[in-house]
């Protein structure tokens, strides 16, 4: 067998995962495939709906689910369906606008031309083996788990040690990103990242924070999701996975977590909601991987998630307006999103001051494994017109140029930040700052 198709077993931390430095190839040299994406069964025509950002009405979003396309301060659209706006006004909530929704169409069963610098699955693979195979001195690339249609969701680590495969004590960050499906913009920033980091790993700048950090990039949390969604001639906007269900399909990996899963805000139990959290809390297997991983991971100090979209920096709780409870974990968090919004130009907030959420990602692992995330909400903002609010997730090719500059430098400060967050973030710290523990 040929040694770059060769799977071998490694051990990080104790987790025992694939090293996968290409995909699998058949008897003819021919990439194998992963499984097609399920036909996915249509409901009820769409309509994107504008209501005014009170407390009410994101409480009442939260609790039905809502599949929230962007929220700010003064505005909330959300993606649901014709029959649902009667409900949205005798439960009390501005509707200010409504828009049929109407995905953009082309012949072509993959991006479209104007979008084809994004990378679906096996280009992002394509790109991290690559990066891995130039780059053995800091690089190695592995899976952490399998997707329902069996696709593996891919880590890039970035580490000087020489046995990349060994546990690290090393301050440790994670950057995820296309946890939601069509959210293609934040697969292309942490690629852009992973490869801003080897191409200045000999850098005054960039060198210091390798030698000192454990860097994992996992730019597609839902391959399933991400190619069901570019599967069609029109884009679906889809979120969930593709887990068949009776009634349905897909779970919302960013309500599968166990934090706030089974509480009455949590919503309806509604399997055909673009928001559906799961039977159980770590029902889905992605979000059982990244469970696996990251427990088996206790380096890891700082976890940077890339959402789409409205320029918006999100730090816990998401379930609600309260503040963590850890007083310098809630300073902590509030001052590194203001940093990043300072390098950024987006806005600094809580999450569940703009739209909460629950089973979320981030307050799991806050109040579980005491990791400090950040929801970073990738271009373009939320000022658009409603007719275009669906199109904020296919912003075109060049934004991802515009989105990667300022978010590289917030990745800078995060990777610098990781050593002792606490400590980074007081006055006297600086974005050069690199704590080695």
């Amino acid at each position: 067998m040929n040694n770059l198709v060769k799977k071998t077993a490694f051990t990080v931390g104790a987790c025992i995962l694939s090293v996968l430095p290409a995909i699998a190839q058949d008897a003819a040299g021919k990439q194998q495939q992963p499984a097609a994406p399920v036909a996915v069964a249509e409901s009820q025509p769409k309509v994107l709906v504008r209501v005014t950002a009170t407390t009410s009405a994101r409480k009442y979003l939260a609790k039905h689910k809502a599949d929230i396309v962007s929220a700010d301060k003064r505005s909330i659209v959300v993606l649901t369906e014709q029959s649902a706006i009667g409900a949205l006004k005798k439960a009390g909530l501005k509707v200010t606008e409504t828009e049929s929704f109407a995905a953009p169409s082309s012949t072509a069963r993959t991006f479209q031309q104007q979008d084809r610098r994004y990378h679906d699955y096996m280009g992002t693979v394509a790109s991290l083996r690559g990066i891995a195979m130039a780059n053995p001195d800091v690089a190695a690339m592995f899976s952490i788990g399998k997707t329902i249609e069996g696709r593996d969701i891919i880590v890039l680590r970035i580490n000087t040690q020489n046995d990349k495969m060994a546990s690290s004590t090393k301050p440790g960050i994670l950057f995820t990103a296309a946890m939601h499906g069509r959210e293609h913009l934040g697969t292309e920033v942490a690629i852009n990242l992973a490869n801003w980091l080897v191409n200045n790993k000999n850098s005054q700048i960039i060198g210091p924070l390798l030698a000192n950090r454990d860097i994992f990039i996992i730019p597609m949390v839902n391959p399933d999701g991400v190619e069901y969604d570019i599967s069609d001639t029109a884009y679906k906007g889809w979120k969930k996975n593709t887990r068949k269900l009776l009634g349905g399909v897909g779970v919302d990996l960013n309500h599968n977590f166990p934090v706030f899963w089974g509480t009455p805000q949590n919503g309806l139990a509604d399997i055909a909601s673009d928001e559906y959290k799961g039977t159980a809390p770590f029902s889905e297997p992605e979000t059982t991987a990244l469970r696996n991983f990251i427990t088996q991971s206790p380096n890891i100090r700082l976890a940077i998630s890339y959402h789409t979209y409205g320029e918006q920096i999100f730090y816990p709780w998401f379930a609600s307006a309260s503040p963590v409870p850890n007083e310098q974990d809630a300073t902590t968090l509030k001052l590194l999103a203001s940093k990043a919004a300072a390098l950024t130009g987006y806005a600094a907030m809580q999450g569940g001051a703009a739209a909460p959420n629950t089973g979320d990602f981030s307050d799991w692992l806050i109040s579980t494994r005491r990791i400090l995330p950040l929801e970073i909400v990738l271009s373009p903002n939320s000022k658009m017109p409603l007719k275009d609010a669906i199109a904020g997730f296919y912003p075109g090719s060049q934004m991802i140029d515009m989105a990667t500059v300022p978010n590289l430098k917030a990745a800078h400060m995060f990777i610098a930040a990781a050593g002792d967050p606490a400590k980074f973030v007081r006055p006297q710290a600086t974005e050069t700052t690199v704590e080695s523990k």
